[in-house]
């Protein structure tokens, strides 16, 4: 197995999972912020914008993290740590 490419594979992953928790950090402020004014189209925007940065990252921490696991163990039940199950 070639250390770049799991390393790039790794890079992703944490890539994702920091976009994730950065949109979605942000949105809550955001909220919060406008909880005592109107929601207008722009706020409601600006949300569904949010939505779609964090779903999509999900989507790429998952499909990484599979690979992960995939290159590490070949989906192989008797390699798959504790740690690894529960993250599943």
């Amino acid at each position: 197995m070639s250390f770049l490419l799991f390393d790039t594979i790794r890079f992703v992953h944490l890539l994702a999972v920091i976009i994730g928790f950065g949109v979605s950090f942000f949105a809550d402020v955001m909220i919060l912020r406008t909880l005592r004014s109107r929601v207008d189209r722009h706020t409601l925007a600006t949300i569904a914008l949010q939505h779609r940065i964090v779903l999509s990252a999900l989507a790429v921490m998952w499909a990484s993290g599979l690979t992960l696991v995939w290159l590490r163990t070949g989906f192989d039940a008797g390699q798959i740590s504790p740690k690894v199950y529960g993250k599943l």
